[in-house]
């Protein structure tokens, strides 16, 4: 046997935009569309927190752009591509940064660190 729920009044209050004037309907439309783009902008700086380009990694880490490619033919720093151009995650970087704290050249124990790709 179904129940069935009777709602008295709406569960949220959405604009009749069948009854409503034409300037109030304008307006609420570009009150979405500002609404969207504020939307639209917050998850394109979300997306710019968590991925960055190759000129700020090579500049904070100091290496070059074949550096940065060797590192992810070898395995060691992976990047995304979009329209031809790479994108590294921020994640990744730290994950790398941690990994390798502490190593140098002469340390013995070494022996997947960054610094024998270059």
């Amino acid at each position: 046997m179904k129940s069935h729920i009777r709602v008295d009044r709406p569960v949220f209050a959405a604009p009749n935009f069948y009854t409503m004037k034409n300037e109030d309907f304008i307006a609420k439309i570009h009150e979405m569309g500002n609404l969207f783009r504020q939307y639209a902008q917050q998850l394109k700086e979300d997306f710019m927190l968590d991925w960055i380009d190759p000129s700020p990694v090579m500049r904070q880490l100091h290496v070059s752009d074949k550096t940065l490619r060797n590192w992810h033919k070898a395995g060691i720093l992976c990047y995304s591509t979009i329209g031809g151009k790479r994108y590294y995650k921020l994640s990744d970087i730290r994950e790398l940064l941690e990994k390798n704290k502490g190593k140098g050249r002469g340390n013995k124990d070494n022996d997947e660190g960054i610094d024998k790709v270059e």
